[in-house]
């Protein structure tokens, strides 16, 4: 139930997020989160669009080389590698 709750609100914040600005760090972080909620929660495909998007963002605000985007590419591995 906590777990629900905690995915509930980060999905609230996330819609706030999408409409203040597509392309920040605090909104890619909450995608990760998500991600990972679903991955542990077996559903995959929800997790990898969440990566997918996260992704995408850190690319855009960090750069192609940056740590933040390797951990998040990490991520989906693990996804992949689980399946």
């Amino acid at each position: 139930l906590l777990d629900q709750s905690a995915a509930s609100a980060e999905r609230k914040c996330l819609r706030v997020l999408q409409r203040a600005d597509s392309a920040n760090e605090l909104l890619a972080n909450v995608l990760n989160r998500l991600g990972v909620f679903y991955d542990e929660k077996g559903r995959f495909g929800e997790a990898e669009r969440m990566y997918r998007r996260s992704l995408n963002i850190k690319e855009k605000v960090f750069g192609p080389d940056s740590p933040e985007l390797a951990k998040g590419i990490g991520n989906l591995a693990q996804l992949f590698w689980s399946r």
